[in-house]
């Protein structure tokens, strides 16, 4: 692999998952209590998602 980018999400970035397509990447953000979605296009934050206290893993599924 090679690093193509750094995207700064805040403090304790623990566990993250792309979507299938490599379209974005999900990092769970535990001391901001947030789920970061950064877009693999632009290399940017899309959306920061209040998901509770302490995010700890995450997974995604394809469902059909």
């Amino acid at each position: 692999w090679k690093l193509l980018a750094t995207v700064p999400v805040g403090t304790r970035a623990w566990w993250m998952t792309q979507t299938p397509a490599g379209r974005f990447i999900y990092v769970t953000v535990g001391r901001a209590n947030e789920v970061v979605m950064i877009d693999t296009r632009s290399n940017t934050i899309a959306h920061r998602i209040p998901p509770g206290q302490f995010p700890w893993g995450i997974a995604i599924a394809e469902v059909n």
